[in-house]
C-alpha cells in the first residue's frame, strides 16, 4: 500500500484554489431575469417560476442567425431533434426529447396550430418562417396536465414581435443558392391603447431533387443533377396581422392572424 502525505501548505493552496473555482463560476452563467413565458400555464409568467424544463430562443438570437424556418434554428438546442426529406417545404419532424413529432403541440401567440381534426399529425413546421417572431418558448417534458394528451413531449410556443411605440417600417432581402429569393416588409404602429403589426414575406426557391438514387440503382452516389432529375421548387407567401387595444390597464383585447399560401414540389 502507498502513503500518500499531503502537507499543510498544500491543504491552504488546495482551499485558495477551490474558493476561487466558487468565486469565479457564477460568470459563466446568465441571467433570465426579465424573460417571460406564456407556454408553461396558460398565462404569462416569469421564466424562473417554470418548474418543467424551459428553453428560450430570444429575438437577438433569432437576428444573429438569420434562420429560414424553424428547425434552422433549434437544431442544435439541448433535447431536440429533427429530420427533414429535402430542402426548403419539405417535410419536416421535430423530435422534442426524443418523443413521436405527434407528442409536442405548438402555438403561435398561445393559439394551437395543431389540426384538432387530424391529432396524430404533427405541425407543418416547414413552412413557418420566423418573420415578426419575438421569442420561442419551449416548455420540455410531459405537459398533459395543461395542455392535453398531446403534449407528451412538450409545448412550443411561437411570440409575435410586439410593436414599440411610434410607426416604424422594416425592410428584409436575401438571395443565395439555387435561385432562392426572400423579401418582406414590417410595418408597426403603437401608442398608449392600441399596437398593430403587419408584415408580409415571401420566399421561392428553384431548389433540388429531395430525391436520391437508392443503392441498388446504378447511378448511386451521384448528385441529381447529373443524372437530369428535375428540381423541387418551393414557393411561400406569409402575412402576419397583430392587434392589441388596452381597454384598461388590466383589461386587454388580442387578436393574432397569420396567413400561409405555400406551393410545394414533392418526390413520389
Amino acid at each position: 500500500m502507498q502513503n500518500i502525505c499531503i502537507s499543510i501548505k498544500e491543504v491552504e493552496r488546495m482551499k485558495k484554489l477551490l474558493f476561487s473555482a466558487l468565486f469565479v463560476l457564477p460568470a459563466f452563467g446568465y441571467s433570465l431575469e426579465g424573460i417571460s413565458v406564456e407556454s408553461g400555464y396558460g398565462t404569462q409568467s416569469d421564466v424562473s417560476k417554470v418548474t418543467s424544463p424551459s428553453d428560450i430562443i430570444t429575438k437577438e438570437e433569432i437576428d444573429e442567425k438569420h434562420p429560414f424556418d424553424i428547425k434552422e434554428i433549434i437544431f442544435n438546442r439541448n433535447g431536440f431533434y429533427y429530420s427533414s426529406t429535402g430542402g426548403f417545404g419539405q417535410t419536416v419532424s421535430l423530435y422534442l426529447w426524443g418523443t413521436d413529432p405527434k407528442k409536442t403541440v405548438m402555438f403561435i401567440d398561445g393559439i394551437r396550430i395543431n389540426d384538432f381534426t387530424t391529432p396524430n399529425v404533427s405541425p407543418a413546421y416547414e413552412l413557418l418562417l420566423l418573420d415578426d417572431i419575438q421569442q420561442i418558448e419551449v416548455i420540455k417534458g410531459v405537459q398533459s396536465g395543461v395542455w392535453g394528451a398531446d403534449a407528451v413531449g412538450g409545448v412550443i410556443n411561437l411570440v409575435t414581435e410586439k410593436p414599440k411605440k411610434g410607426f416604424h417600417i422594416k425592410l428584409k432581402g436575401l438571395v443565395g443558392d439555387y435561385n432562392t429569393k426572400k423579401a418582406g416588409f414590417t410595418l408597426t404602429f403603437a401608442n398608449e391603447k392600441i399596437d398593430m403589426l403587419l408584415g408580409y414575406h415571401w420566399l421561392k426557391t428553384s431548389g433540388f431533387s429531395a430525391a436520391e438514387p437508392k443503392k441498388s440503382d446504378p447511378d448511386y452516389g451521384k448528385r441529381w443533377d447529373e443524372i437530369g432529375w428535375e428540381r423541387d421548387p418551393y414557393r411561400n407567401d406569409t402575412v402576419n396581422f397583430k392587434m392589441g387595444w388596452n381597454i384598461t390597464e388590466k383589461d386587454r383585447f388580442e387578436t393574432v392572424i397569420k396567413s400561409i399560401d405555400a406551393v410545394i414540389h414533392y418526390d413520389a
